[in-house]
């Protein structure tokens, strides 16, 4: 017996959504920035940007709303940039580029 197309659709809305997620944590995590923008800054930069996957917008993301929060809250800049995906089938990818040239230091 096939599967009505409703219950297949929500199966894979819902697949689609729990693994943008999860790759969302990877790449967004706190933490892992914190790593990232310690080592760019040892290498002399002002700012970073965390390459987005190829033909996938994570931006509404819960990882990508809470690592932008934790940037503001560290009064660090941030601004989503498009890029054309890595070969001309798999779109436009979203980067985070995060940058502490006009940070304020010491806070408010």
């Amino acid at each position: 017996m096939k599967p009505r197309l409703n219950s297949l659709v929500a199966d894979l809305r819902a697949t689609t959504a729990e693994n943008r997620e999860a790759l969302a944590a990877d790449l967004y995590a706190p933490e892992g920035l914190r790593v990232k923008m310690q080592a760019a800054a040892r290498a002399g930069f002002d700012h970073l940007t965390v390459l987005g996957p190829d033909g996938l917008d994570l931006r509404e993301t819960g990882a990508a709303a809470a690592a932008l929060a934790w940037l503001k809250g560290e009064k660090i800049g941030h601004r989503w940039t498009a890029r054309g995906g890595g070969d001309t089938t798999a779109g436009t990818a979203q980067d985070l580029v995060i940058d502490w040239r006009t940070a304020e230091v010491g806070g408010a």
